[in-house]
């Protein structure tokens, strides 16, 4: 069984502190949206382009688009319907990350130690 080091607190401690940067700006994020406070002129440019959707829509303009639904901004819609969703996928995407680059730091790392030997000194090799 491996002890516990120095270097694995470290690397839990970075871990916590990651997933706590992530939480702690979604959440700010959404609740500046939820007061209007991100962008107070979201709503405005929303229902601008709501305007040209249907223009376009009636086959005025270079394209024909579909009027979307939600009389929300997209980012307000984000952020109130699917929040957790956001949240747990951040959560599972940095995770994975930063266990790769844990893993690729460590064996880096334990591959210099092991061809140096213990304390420093070369291996000597048999033929």
């Amino acid at each position: 069984m491996k002890r516990w080091t120095w270097k694995s607190t470290v690397w839990i401690l970075l871990y916590v502190g990651m997933i706590t940067t992530i939480v702690l700006i979604l959440s700010r994020v959404q609740q500046q949206v939820q007061n209007g406070t991100l962008d107070p002129d979201a709503q405005q440019h929303w229902d601008q382009w709501l305007e040209t959707a249907r223009e376009q829509a009636s086959g005025e303009g270079p394209v024909q688009r579909r009027v979307p639904q939600s009389k929300n901004p997209p980012l307000s819609v984000l952020m109130d319907q699917y929040f957790l969703v956001c949240l747990v996928t951040s959560c599972v995407l940095a995770t994975a990350l930063f266990l790769t680059l844990v893993f690729m730091i460590q064996g880096s790392y334990n591959a210099s130690t092991t061809a140096m030997g213990p304390a420093g000194e070369e291996l000597e090799h048999e033929q």
